[in-house]
């Protein structure tokens, strides 16, 4: 099953409001890599609803300009320098469950950031990459762009053994 390529200019269509929950891929095979990765596949389901996707055009201008003075110009380039991700988009519009529990937008932001979280644990698991951002989340805006709302703190990097520094997400088989 393809995935359906989800760009900024396709999500101006959407009229339903949506939220978002993001994990931070390092980076894709290149560079020194002796394969490269094809962008052309991005994005690409991971698990049905979430995706690998290159969100550089979609994490951009003031979007965490609300915690530069507090945290640093620093930390702030590195949330605005996330260029691909794993990406949870949903409706957080109230629902009920299978047994007739009642969904607010709070429980949908939780189980979105649980999903996320787990995937990428998984994804580090197999692997293992270096890490300069962590979950964020937030709302999509009309233009398709990310409206960030907030994030797991801190974003200092996470370090893995000297051998595995170079890793990156190579290209999946099929």
């Amino acid at each position: 099953m393809a995935a359906e390529r989800v760009t900024v200019a396709s999500m101006r269509t959407t009229r339903d409001p949506q939220n978002f929950s993001l994990y931070e891929v390092y980076d894709v095979a290149g560079g020194a890599d002796d394969e490269q990765f094809d962008t052309r596949l991005l994005p690409f389901d991971v698990v049905e609803g979430v995706r690998i996707e290159d969100v550089s055009a979609l994490l951009h201008g003031p979007t965490f300009d609300f915690v530069k003075e507090r945290m640093g110009s620093d930390a702030v380039r590195q949330l605005q320098g996330v260029e691909y991700a794993l990406v949870h988009r949903y409706s957080p519009k109230p629902a009920t469950d299978l047994e007739g529990n009642w969904i607010g937008e709070e429980i949908h932001s939780q189980r979105s950031a649980e999903l996320v979280r787990s995937i990428a644990a998984c994804l580090r698991l197999l692997r293992p990459m270096r890490q300069s951002a962590q979950l964020i989340w937030g709302a999509v805006k009309q233009d398709g762009s990310f409206d960030a709302l907030g994030f797991d703190s801190p974003v200092e990097s996470h370090e893995v053994p000297e051998a595995q520094k170079h890793f990156h997400l190579r290209n999946p088989v099929s």
